[in-house]
């Protein structure tokens, strides 16, 4: 029988990696695997004004391999000027604690800027993390 490593033993790996000062050599333990379960897409509906009505849709896996991505989406939108900005993560399959540091970080710097940062349709995984982090107070989630 041929041993194949998961994902997440793949991760704790480059974890493990990456704390012991050899990110080089985990990047190409990243780049050597097909992790990279993530769509981010931005769209905006202007009826809401100038700012606002930015929504950022996000499918697949957020977790350390694809929250570098996740994260550059928001920054694009934040930096762009837009005060308001909302997280579609109805499709999102699973979410780690880098997705989780991604939307905080995220939603402390649309406050910074006058603005918010809205998490919509959380799909179940993406519910029952939000929960167990008690971040109800520090995210503001809709249905």
């Amino acid at each position: 029988a041929e041993l194949v490593p998961g994902r997440s033993q793949v991760l704790n790996l480059v974890r493990r990696l990456e704390q012991s000062g050899q990110s080089s050599f985990a990047s190409w333990i990243l780049a050597m695997t097909d992790f990279d379960a993530l769509d981010v897409t931005t769209s905006y509906d202007g009826s809401l004004g100038s700012g606002h009505g930015r929504t950022v849709t996000v499918a697949g896996e957020i977790d350390l391999v694809t929250a570098p991505r996740f994260r550059s989406a928001l920054v694009e939108i934040l930096e762009a000027g837009n005060a308001d900005a909302v997280v579609d993560l109805a499709a999102v399959d699973f979410i780690d604690a880098s997705g989780i540091g991604v939307l905080v970080w995220a939603a402390r710097m649309a406050g910074d800027r006058g603005g918010r940062l809205t998490i919509r349709n959380p799909s179940q995984a993406v519910r029952l993390v939000l929960d167990l982090g008690e971040l109800d107070g520090a995210l503001e989630i809709e249905p």
